[in-house]
């Protein structure tokens, strides 16, 4: 957590350090072995299951077809470009393909520019 504060610090991004004291005030149902926490003010929070839902009806209103059940495996590249999806041993082709997979988009295979993005824990 020591190590967040200082990230969030070198980026002029707003961020507290809380003592044990000042984080059972704010949450009582936290263990009495809390030591130190990190207050980020501008962090917001969405429900995800309700976001997906919204933005898949948004899209099927606008002519996108939803595939389900094909967990995508991995990234289809040609002439250095993205080109489309592998899932299991289908190639689902398309003109633009967007990497949805959050905090472990990095790790999808295939992809020739990886994101620098890692898990921030409670996002």
């Amino acid at each position: 957590m020591r190590g967040r504060l200082a990230w969030q610090q070198e980026r002029g991004l707003p961020i507290e350090a809380l003592t044990a004291e000042e984080i059972r005030e704010a949450e009582p149902n936290l263990s009495p072995l809390v030591r130190f926490g990190l207050y980020l003010a501008g962090d917001r929070r969405v429900d995800n299951g309700l976001l997906v839902r919204a933005m898949a009806a948004s899209a099927v209103a606008r002519g996108a077809a939803i595939l389900a059940g094909r967990p995508v495996t991995g990234l289809a590249v040609a002439d250095g470009r993205v080109a489309g999806v592998r899932a299991g041993n289908e190639t689902l082709r398309a003109p633009t393909v967007i990497n949805a997979m959050g905090a472990w988009a990095a790790l999808l295979a295939g992809d020739p520019c990886p994101p620098a993005v890692e898990p921030v824990r409670g996002q």
